[in-house]
């Protein structure tokens, strides 16, 4: 169990504090890339188009690198009560956190500038949805550090999670007469 509760650390730590700067600096040096085509003089054009395209690839190798490592850690923390109603929504918001540090890559992109922004506008949003949705179950499983229940208490598990995003993640205020 102890070995259940370090991987569970891990990736609450991972998509708190890891993944979402890694992301930030992929998309920084995709807009420096088109900032730069548009500004830059020619004749030093290729060596900073050189330079920023290496940045990118080491950014997004950061970032690969941290999705990967997620998404061992969630096929191992799935390990225990796999019938649990947690897990697929977990397993789906790490899986949307991979594709859209995927897809945020300036040379899958046409050479239209307001086509480019508009991707990576959807992108952003995307990924933020994802990883709050995944916070949101990591909150509800690492704060007790106990695994989620089983299938028996499926139900009432998943009306819980519902209800805590229909409320924002806030707990209902006590009625007092």
């Amino acid at each position: 169990m102890e070995r259940w509760e370090d991987d569970l650390i891990e990736l609450s730590n991972l998509v708190r504090e890891e993944i979402p700067p890694a992301y930030w600096k992929v998309t920084e040096s995709v807009h420096a890339f088109y900032s730069l085509r548009r500004e830059e003089p020619a004749d030093q054009h290729e060596e900073a188009l050189t330079r920023t395209a290496e940045a990118f690839d080491r950014d997004r190798d950061e970032l690969l690198r941290h999705v990967q490592r997620a998404n061992l850690l969630k096929r191992r923390i799935r390990l225990v009560r796999r019938d649990s109603p947690y897990w697929p929504e977990l397993c789906d918001s790490i899986t949307k956190i991979g594709r859209t540090a995927a897809q945020t890559t300036f040379r899958s992109y046409t050479q239209d500038r307001s086509e480019i922004y508009d991707l990576l506008l959807h992108n952003e949003q995307e990924h933020g949805k994802a990883m709050r949705r995944a916070q949101d179950v990591l909150d509800v499983i690492a704060i007790p550090m106990k695994p989620p229940p089983g299938r028996v208490a499926r139900w009432a598990a998943s009306q819980r999670l519902l209800a805590r995003w229909t409320r924002g993640g806030r707990q209902p205020e006590p009625v007092t007469e």
